[in-house]
């Protein structure tokens, strides 16, 4: 949380000077300020063209559109409507931030220019109210008086009129003024967690200013929370900052975060032009002005509005006022404090479903077929899911519960909601009594919020964290059965229980369950925990395939038809999903590599096709593979065109080819027409063939290699052979035995006629052996 103080302070000194001669005079518009606010015409009016959030695009009859950053008025629901011009699109259209909320805004309305940029009053009138971005009073106490008005943008004063001098800003704060005292017209960023103290000692910077100095002070809000500037609020009011029937020194602008996010991005300019930097000596005397500061305090989060809003109200309950037994204490020790909220928070985003936005920013509870609508739950996530009991002419029912599960073959939220789909399964209590003993259906599972599995140092804290939102939406769409607990959390639910139109089927709130997790360990720890796991896990694994091979084997065989006959009847794509992860596993690790041809595959089947195809023994052989010509290339493009278009396509096994069968005029794969391509890994008629291939040509020892006594199947495998070094060795060593024991040639023939006669035996027994085959 980020809260920053710009201190801008004129010298006492400057206002005892001349009015002329005073360091603050800019113009109400300087020069390039004025020609950028122009307005040729007079108001002119446009019509809405287009609302996207908090976009909205305005469309005008003619090519004079409103510059930038001039204000437009429209009206939606009888209420005033600001938009600001941020962008010329062109066609007459120009973009616009709304400052307030669109919900309503539709197409073709009417919006007029003002022919200015946005205007707030200014002047005493403005000393202990509280405005919003646009000028308008949010303190509930009547219209502000005020004898003249400012734009939020404005040039900065020019460096001749401002002082060059340094001095020290006294603020009455011993430990500031001592040990980091403030430069006044400086700049102050004060930085901390939440609970520490900013918004105290803001507070007390400006009682201060206000009684020692006689200034006045202005206070920007930007993105706080509600609850933080009420407070600070009526506080004002106790010290006396604030008078409501006197002079107060101190005024509000509150940009907070249910705001949209145009509001919270303006109101940062709304504060400073709330001083009026032009007002004459009288003005100057009525106020007693000595030391213009201007505190400006940001709570900017990144999150939206009414995300922020779950998550203050995520954190608000956990920190309710409930009994141990209610409330697990492992939840307030790792959540309890915002900042650790959101550290964890920030190390675990959050993914939200697409409506959920409208429907938590609705004053009514959603309908059910909101729920109906929610994505399906999806493998390697964490996250909060809703279970939909239907049953025709009865309430419809809703459960919800989270999956944390951070073992890989539960696949998190995926694997949790698997139950829902298992006949052999166990449901949670109230689910089953609906679904065995009332007759209802599981209509839909569907995920709220998700986030991918985190890394193991994160594990239990972030199940922490999922089980603290699972908690908040179990109470927020009332799916929790009622019990006399609910006093605890009432105020904090923004509907009523009779309000919605389905019943509860969640029978307690998880907040009273365990975390599983170590949390006394520290995220270092945690990952070596983890590390030294997977490592034990594959050491017993080794230790079992050791001692029975066959055993092991067949155990995993079963575990993998087990689990395939039960994803087959409920989720047939993770069996394809489970079957690609395990492919690209084997590609990634290189579990059968062919180093020759430097190249992965996915299992030994494919490895040991690819030993025997002739690109690999064209590549033991040194055969360089000559490019396309420009006729095979354009082939080549022609075939991926047609496939791409699937002129011939195979219906059963849904897949394209590129040209028709020579047979037949369909596509290869069409029933009649021959399959081009078998299955990696199966063994179908084609291998089958080139295997007796094979076996014949070595048969017939067409190809063979004297020296080592080898047999090939091709030439160009023989060609590879003799290459290779142990041939090579083999070739010297029996020349050099040659030369030691006699004549070579007499070897020779001698070894030839043993040969031939081996050869002979052993061709008459291949040709026996092929034709028993």
């Amino acid at each position: 949380m980020l809260k920053n103080g710009i201190a801008r302070a004129a010298r006492t000194q400057a206002l005892r000077r001349p009015f002329q001669q005073r360091a603050f005079q800019p113009k109400t518009f300087a020069p390039a300020i004025a020609h950028r606010f122009a307005s040729t015409d007079a108001a002119k009016d446009g019509k809405v063209h287009q609302v996207i959030g908090a976009v909205v695009d305005v469309k005008f009859p003619t090519d004079v559109l409103p510059p930038i950053l001039n204000a437009l008025e429209a009206e939606n629901g009888g209420q005033k409507l600001i938009l600001e011009v941020a962008q010329h699109l062109g066609e007459n259209v120009v973009r616009c931030i709304a400052m307030d909320g669109t919900e309503g805004l539709v197409r073709g309305q009417k919006a007029s220019d003002s022919g200015n940029p946005i205007m707030v009053p200014v002047g005493p009138g403005v000393l202990g109210r509280i405005m919003n971005v646009t000028g308008d009073p949010i303190d509930e106490r009547g219209p502000i008086k005020h004898d003249k008005k400012l734009p939020i943008h404005s040039e900065p004063p020019a460096f001749t009129d401002q002082s060059t001098s340094a001095e020290v800003l006294a603020t009455g704060i011993k430990v500031v003024d001592l040990l980091a005292p403030y430069a006044r017209g400086g700049k102050i960023g004060l930085f901390g967690g939440a609970g520490v103290g900013k918004t105290v000692f803001i507070q007390e910077l400006i009682n201060n200013i206000a009684k020692a100095h006689g200034g006045f002070s202005v206070f920007t809000g930007v993105g706080e929370r509600t609850r933080e500037g009420n407070d600070l609020y009526h506080e004002m009011q106790e010290t006396g900052v604030i008078q409501l029937d006197g002079e107060s020194k101190v005024a509000l602008v509150f940009g907070q975060m249910n705001e949209p996010p145009g509001a919270r991005a303006r109101v940062a300019l709304t504060g400073p032009a709330r001083i009026d930097p032009t007002m004459g000596d009288a003005a100057l005397n009525d106020v007693q002005v000595d030391d213009v500061q201007i505190i400006e305090e940001t709570d900017f989060s990144a999150r939206p509005a009414w995300e922020e809003n779950l998550y203050t109200f995520t954190h608000e309950l956990i920190n309710i006022n409930a009994p141990s037994w209610y409330i697990n204490p492992a939840f307030k020790m790792i959540l309890g404090s915002f900042s650790d909220f959101n550290s964890i928070a920030d190390g675990c985003p959050l993914t939200f479903s697409p409506e959920l936005q409208s429907v938590l920013t609705s004053p009514d509870p959603p309908p059910f077929s909101f729920f109906l609508s929610l994505p399906a739950p999806r493998p390697g996530h964490w996250g909060v899911y809703v279970v939909c009991l239907v049953k025709a002419g009865e309430q419809p029912l809703l459960y919800n519960g989270s999956g944390t599960a951070d073992d890989i073959d539960d696949l998190g939220i995926s694997g949790r909601t698997e139950i829902y789909f298992d006949e052999s399964t166990e449901l949670p209590v109230l689910v089953a009594h609906a679904v065995k003993k009332r007759g209802y259906h599981i209509a839909h599972v569907g995920m709220l919020v998700w986030t991918p599995i985190p890394v193991p140092g994160l594990v239990p804290r972030s199940r922490g964290f999922i089980l603290a939102a699972e908690a908040a939406f179990s109470l927020l769409f009332h799916t929790i059965s009622a019990m006399i607990t609910d006093r605890w959390i009432d105020h904090l639910l923004p509907w009523a229980r009779e309000s919605v139109e389905w019943g509860p089927r969640c029978s307690h709130l998880c907040l009273n369950e365990a975390i599983r997790g170590d949390l006394s360990l520290t995220p270092e720890e945690l990952e070596t925990v983890a590390a030294l796991r997977v490592v034990r896990r594959r050491e017993v694994a080794a230790a079992y395939r050791k001692k029975n091979a066959e055993l092991f084997r067949q155990y995993g065989r079963d575990n993998w038809r087990r689990w395939y006959e039960k994803s087959k009847a409920t989720a047939p794509g993770k069996i394809l999903a489970r079957a690609a992860k395990t492919r690209n596993k084997a590609i990634n690790e290189e579990r059968f590599f062919c180093n020759p041809c430097e190249l992965a595959f996915q299992s030994r089947c494919a490895l040991e096709d690819h030993i025997d195809c002739e690109a690999h023994w064209d590549v033991l052989a040194g055969v360089v593979k000559q490019p396309l010509g420009e006729s095979a290339a354009n082939v080549k493009a022609k075939r991926a065109d047609t496939k791409a278009q699937g002129t011939f396509t195979c219906v059963p096994r849904k897949k394209a080819a590129g040209y028709p069968d020579s047979d037949s005029d369909v596509a290869p794969n069409g029933g009649k027409g021959k399959r081009k391509r078998k299955s990696k890994g199966a063994i179908t008629k084609k291998s089958l063939s080139q295997r007796g291939t094979r076996d014949r040509a070595k048969a017939r020892a067409e190809f063979i290699c004297t020296p080592c006594n080898t047999t090939f199947i091709s030439r160009q495998a023989l060609a590879g052979h003799n290459k290779k070094t142990t041939h090579i060795k083999r070739v010297k060593k029996l020349a050099e035995w040659a030369a030691e024991e006699g004549d070579p040639e007499d070897d020779a023939e001698d070894s030839d006629e043993d040969s031939d006669q081996d050869s002979d035996q052993d061709s008459d027994q291949d040709i026996e052996d092929l034709d028993e085959d």
